[in-house]
């Protein structure tokens, strides 16, 4: 009798569909490139993020510019603690 053989520690394994046997891998590649979709996702949050920072911080520029009370009366520290709130809430 023939001894069962050992588990394949191969990087590919094969699974069986109805239309036949279909290769899909498993390895390190895949993790890699999983990891990098959800780095890009990460990346692609955090850009949007930033922008919709800067497009506040412009409108306040320009609220403030333009004489808008009490915004523009406001001194730098009594608008330091709601900024750093609404970035944190944005970046978040």
């Amino acid at each position: 009798m023939i001894a069962p053989a050992a588990p394949c520690r191969t990087r590919a394994t094969i699974s069986t569909d109805r239309f036949g046997a279909t290769a899909a891998r498993t390895g390190p590649g895949r993790q890699r490139r999983q990891h990098a979709d959800q780095d890009a996702a990460f990346a692609d949050h955090v850009a949007e993020a930033a922008q919709v920072v800067l497009s506040a911080a412009l409108g306040i520029v320009l609220l403030r510019a333009s004489g808008l009370q009490p915004l523009a009366a406001a001194e730098p520290t009594q608008l330091a603690e709601p900024l750093r709130k609404m970035i944190g809430a944005l970046l978040s």
